[in-house]
């Protein structure tokens, strides 16, 4: 059993009181589990740890998360079923771990000794309730599969991941690591309830302690984000310097820029004052599907238009955001467009106060303040006392950049600060080359760095809010324009031979720059200026010669081809749909079609179950574990039976028993096997107990057997049945179910018809997608659901045969 360290069990939730015990239970009984931390750098930000672990050779910081239901997302953002976003979590610990790093290489021998390059601590993320890792490819976060864990995986996943990683000089100093470590501030307990509201999770917060954020429930059953901020001996000072925030808060609320806020309480006697937010409506900006056509590029400046309308207006009331990012830009369909709500006004400043209106404390933090944030503009990391308006701006379309290049925020700057983005073929293919010119330029101009850092009274020379939506919706007119009539109007091609409408490499006006390289005011002193306006910019292939960036934050911007070259590839650009949703038929690798008739199917294949009494479990993809611990998918109650003791997997189209180290031995008929192939009729014997093999054939699936029922919206009672396979639905004319309204978005779900039932699956909607009332990424359905995308609703309809 391995030693828990803890200062106090109540300040701990639930969930982290339950993983305490299982990693307690199940890790070496040498190795050490720091329950509850909070860990402050330097520069200030605030880091909560929830478990600390010191194994043989490694230290793995783990991030406990009760979430519960299916997480979607990318590498940037988390979004759960019930629509809230968060920032992924790994980031945070990659963070994290790196400032632990160096607070432990200052203070412990051997570790020093470490070349920087060498891993020696970890940052997971433990999912107590979710059935399921995050639904995100590997291709976008490859952490996934070493630093993503489920709970019944976890004491043999953070084990295995301690061999991997270890490290001579953490075996040697394990002792002076756990005394270090322990020494940090232990978190405090969390309120059960604050007044009437009960607390429900604590959210991230301000990287500073005095302000702690808290999603509570009211008891009319309504959700609340709750802003608790400490208030000190000056409490009349503090009261009305927090106040701020909350006028603030109500006045944009008032205009629809922010979520509606409650009117603020004091709490516990005085010490602490609160301020009560309602939920926002909608996704957040990085929940949103990323851009992968030119119809989606289109789209995604519709969104950051009504971004730059919404910052405009805030601008208007002398409110400067300061901390804009993808977690905290929620936007909602309408009939009239996006609807835009701004949260996490922490580091606002109204126009008429230079100190912020939230934290005396903002500009004395500001390096790790900054560094939380991946989209600050440059000035920021001078001091928050220098942004603007366009400090805001810049976040916007630096968030815009990262999307549609594909290149994440953190990844988007080299070591010096600069941006730097090819501007290769295969980058901007999706986005045709007439687009992709004018998005250049207009990046141009707002991304530049700010010529007022240490001087007075000079304005910003990047263009306001309003300024950056006028030129968005001018690009897209001009594509839509070329799009209607029958321009250069799709993405580039290998056989492309038509010239963009400004020719990127004949770009030398002072306000069109090509492609861009930003940074801090003192970054990138020597390099060739294109502007006047825009210091510090550079194409990708004139970085040669240049120091190169640290290996942490170095981007591969290598030249794959000229924007207006062709590439040396041929690509297909044949489709696998024909018009009004027809699927086409699919050849075979020989190029035949299939040999069965016309209209006809392949024989279902027969399925597997294992039996053991009341319980049968057909055999799946991702296998069958048997052994006497509650954590197998198959549980035996028998002595004899080892905790882990057998599995059944897949394999080329076999179901294999394995035997997985059993100290009694699996059986098939009483031969004892280390891995068979099984068949119907088979008994599977561990210890004394007997497993049943059986078999059954799945009946066809009728593909007229489900139809939907428009219940409202522009094609109201219109009926539509399903067909097997995927059926997409959205507002965009490819789609095999197309909706008209503009509160539906452009891909917006599949309907999934197979041997498995019938299903719906969110494809990233901005609105989202409802079943019976919950919000759903994915879900079964069954007869007489009601689906709600936007404005319109659909009845679910099983047809009898």
């Amino acid at each position: 059993m391995a030693k828990l360290l803890y200062s106090e069990e109540e300040a701990m939730t639930p969930g982290e009181r339950f993983t305490a015990s299982i990693l307690g239970d199940g890790l070496p009984d040498h190795w050490t589990v720091i329950c509850n931390k909070m860990f402050t750098s330097n520069h200030g930000p605030t880091r909560e740890i929830d478990f600390i672990v010191i194994g043989d050779g490694s230290i793995i910081l783990i991030d406990e998360k009760s979430w519960r239901g299916r997480i979607t997302g990318s590498d940037q953002i988390w979004s759960r079923e019930d629509g809230s976003s968060h920032y992924n979590p790994l980031n945070k610990l990659d963070r994290t771990v790196r400032m632990m790093v160096g607070h432990l290489r200052d203070r412990v021998p051997h570790l020093d000794q470490i070349p920087e390059y060498i891993e020696f601590a970890i940052g997971c993320v433990l999912l107590t309730i979710s059935a399921e890792k995050p639904r995100i490819s590997h291709d976008i976060d490859p952490r996934l599969d070493r630093q993503v864990f489920l709970l019944k995986d976890a004491v043999t996943d953070i084990i295995a991941l301690d061999e991997s990683g270890w490290t001579e000089g953490v075996a040697k100093a394990r002792t002076d690591i756990i005394d270090v470590l322990w020494q940090i501030k232990s978190r405090p307990k969390s309120p059960a309830k604050i007044n009437e509201f009960e607390i429900i999770e604590t959210l991230p917060s301000p990287p500073y302690p005095e302000i702690t954020r808290y999603l509570s429930r009211h008891p009319d059953d309504s959700s609340r984000v709750l802003t608790v901020y400490e208030l000190t001996s000056l409490s009349d000072v503090n009261r009305q310097f927090y106040l701020r925030e909350y006028e603030a808060l109500k006045s944009l609320g008032e205009a629809g820029l922010t979520p509606d806020v409650d009117l603020w309480f004091e709490w516990s006697d005085g010490q602490f004052l609160v301020v009560p937010n309602k939920v926002p409506e909608g996704t957040s900006y990085g929940a949103l599907r990323s851009p992968e056509t030119r119809a989606d590029v289109i789209e995604e400046l519709y969104i950051s238009a009504a971004i730059y309308s919404a910052l405009n207006r805030m601008h208007a009331k002398g409110i400067v955001h300061r901390a804009l990012g993808l977690e905290n830009i929620y936007l909602i369909e309408t009939d009239d467009g996006y609807g835009v709500t701004f949260t996490g006004l922490w580091a606002a400043r109204q126009r008429d106060s230079y100190t912020g209106t939230i934290s005396h404390r903002l500009d004395e933090i500001r390096e790790g303040a900054a560094a939380e944030d991946p989209a600050a503009a440059p000035e920021i990391y001078h001091g928050y006392e220098f942004a603007d308006e366009t400090s805001d701006t810049y976040a916007v379309s630096i968030m815009l950049l990262s999307r549609l290049s594909g290149v994440r925020l953190e990844n988007l700057r080299d070591g010096t600060g600069q941006i730097i983005v090819s501007n290769s073929w295969e980058l901007w293919r999706k986005v045709g080359a007439d687009i992709a010119a004018k998005l250049i330029s207009f990046f141009g101009s707002t991304l530049g760095a700010d010529p007022a850092i240490g001087s007075e009274n000079v304005v910003s020379g990047r263009k306001s809010a309003e300024y950056c939506e006028l030129d968005i919706l001018e690009i897209i007119s001009k594509a839509n324009a070329l799009d209607n009539d029958d321009g250069f109007s799709s993405p580039m091609t290998s056989d492309e031979s038509v010239e963009p409408i400004i020719p990127v490499a004949d770009i030398d006006e002072p306000d069109d720059v090509k492609v861009i390289g930003v940074g801090p005011a003192d970054a990138g002193a020597g390099q060739e200026v294109l502007s006047e306006n825009d210091e510090g910019f550079r194409l990708a292939e004139e970085a040669e010669g240049e120091p190169e960036a640290d290996p942490e934050y170095r981007l591969d911007v290598e030249l794959e081809s000229e924007l207006l070259n062709e590439p040396d590839i041929e690509e297909n650009d044949s489709s696998d749909k024909s018009p009004a949703g027809e699927v086409k038929p699919t050849p075979t690798e020989s190029g035949n079609e299939h040999e069965s008739s016309p209209g006809t199917k392949a024989l279902p294949q027969e399925q597997l179950f294992l039996r053991h009494g009341s319980i049968r479990l057909q055999i799946i993809p991702e296998g069958i574990s048997i052994g006497r611990s509650a954590d197998n998918a198959l549980p035996i109650l028998d002595d004899y039976v080892s905790n882990n003791h057998a599995q059944v997997v897949l394999e080329n189209g076999r179901c294999v028993l394995k035997d997985v180290g059993s100290r009694n031995g699996t059986y098939i008929h009483d031969e004892r096997i280390e891995h068979a192939v099984l068949h119907p009729g088979d008994v599977i014997k561990v210890g004394r107990t007997d497993i049943f093999v059986e078999s059954e054939f799945p009946s066809a699936i009728d593909i007229s057997s489900w139809k939907i029922t428009l219940l409202s919206g522009p094609q109201d009672r219109s009926e539509i049945k399903v067909s097997e396979g995927t059926t997409s639905i959205g507002r965009g004319v490819d789609n095999d179910i197309v909706l008209t309204s503009r509160s539906i978005s452009r891909v917006h779900a599949d309907l999934i018809l197979d041997s498995d039932g019938f299903a719906i699956e969110d494809r990233g909607s901005t609105n989202g997608t409802f079943v019976n009332s919950s919000r759903v990424s994915f879900c079964a359905l069954k007869d007489g659901d009601i689906i709600k995308m936007g404005d319109t609703k659909l009845r679910v309809t099983m047809v009898s045969n």
